[in-house]
C-alpha cells in the first residue's frame, strides 16, 4: 500500500499531521512526501497579524501554541523553506524527517525560514551538510520545476489544501483526505485499505 502526503513546510496543519504520517509508516505503508509550495512559491500576501490569527484559530483544533514569526509580511513566501527542506531530504534520503525539521524550526522555535539564509541554515544543520552545498542544490537547474510538479499533482487529485493525503492499496482502492490532519482518521482508513489488500492477497489469483 502507498500514500502520498502533500505538504508545505510552513503550514501549521502539515506540522500537526506529522504523527499521522509516522503512524502510516508504522503500519508498513510506503509514504511519499510531495512538496506543494503555497502559491507556487510566490509571496503569500498575508500580514503577520493575519497569520497569527490563523494559528490562534488552529490552536483551538490541535491544542498547540505555534509561532507565526516566519511570515513577516505580505512579501514573505514559503519557497525558501520548502526548497531547502527538499534538498536536505535528498541528501539524507528522508524527506519526512527533513520536512519535519523545517516545520519545527519555523513553527516551534520561531526561526525566520521565509528568509533564504535562515532556511538554508536549518537544512544544512539537519542534513549535516555544508551550507554551500545547500545553496548550490537549491539553485540547481530543474529544482523549481520539481517542486511545482507537486502542486500539479495536488490539483490533479482535486485538492487544494496542505496537508492532503492520498491512500491507495494494491487493489486500486483509493481514499483522498483533503485538509485532514487527524491521526485517528488517517489510520482508520489505512487499516481498512490494508485489510482488504491482505484479504485479496490471501485469496490468490482468480482461477477463472
Amino acid at each position: 500500500m502507498k500514500a502520498e502526503y502533500f505538504v508545505d513546510v510552513c503550514s501549521h496543519w502539515c506540522l500537526v499531521a506529522v504523527p499521522a504520517v509516522q503512524a502510516l509508516r508504522d503500519l508498513g505503508v510506503e509514504v511519499e512526501v510531495v512538496y506543494a509550495p503555497l502559491n507556487d512559491g510566490k509571496p503569500l500576501g498575508f500580514t503577520n497579524e493575519m497569520e497569527t490569527w490563523f494559528y490562534k484559530r488552529g490552536a483551538g483544533a490541535y491544542g498547540q501554541t505555534l509561532h507565526p514569526d516566519w511570515c513577516e509580511g505580505p512579501d514573505t513566501s514559503t519557497w525558501h523553506a520548502n526548497v531547502s527542506a527538499f534538498v536536505a531530504g535528498e541528501i539524507t534520503g528522508d524527506q519526512l524527517g527533513s520536512a519535519h525539521a523545517m516545520m519545527a524550526a519555523a513553527m516551534e522555535r520561531g526561526v525566520l525560514v521565509g528568509r533564504a539564509a535562515d532556511a538554508h541554515g536549518v537544512a544544512a544543520a539537519y542534513a549535516g551538510a555544508p551550507l554551500e552545498e545547500i545553496e548550490r542544490r537549491v539553485s540547481a537547474a530543474g529544482i523549481h520545476d520539481k517542486l511545482i510538479a507537486g502542486n500539479k499533482r495536488l490539483d490533479a487529485v482535486g485538492a487544494d489544501e496542505r496537508p492532503t493525503f492520498v491512500l491507495q492499496n494494491d487493489n486500486g482502492d483509493r481514499a483522498i483526505f483533503k485538509g485532514v490532519w487527524q491521526r485517528d482518521a488517517i489510520v482508520a482508513a489505512a487499516q481498512a485499505l490494508l485489510h482488504d489488500e491482505n484479504a485479496y492477497r490471501a485469496a490468490g489469483p482468480s482461477p477463472y
